[in-house]
């Protein structure tokens, strides 16, 4: 059971740093408007097809490690 607990550790420490990344810098706060509203964002020069991507790597990434 000890791994459990580790898993589940590990699970927050995503959760506070999902938090830290996406609410408190530069880059979460143009990665959520990439999310609400693409072409506004693309007006302010973001690129919204590399922010796409990169999430999508990204997120791919985190699930292919939950499944390993």
């Amino acid at each position: 059971m000890p791994v459990l607990g580790e898993l589940i550790f590990a699970a927050g420490l995503c959760r506070v740093a999902d938090d830290a990344v996406l609410f408190s810098t530069g880059f979460g706060i143009g990665l959520r408007a990439v999310g609400e509203n693409p072409a506004a964002v693309k007006t302010t020069g973001i690129f919204v097809d590399l922010a796409a991507l990169s999430c999508g790597i990204f997120t791919g990434f985190l699930a292919g490690m939950a499944g390993a």
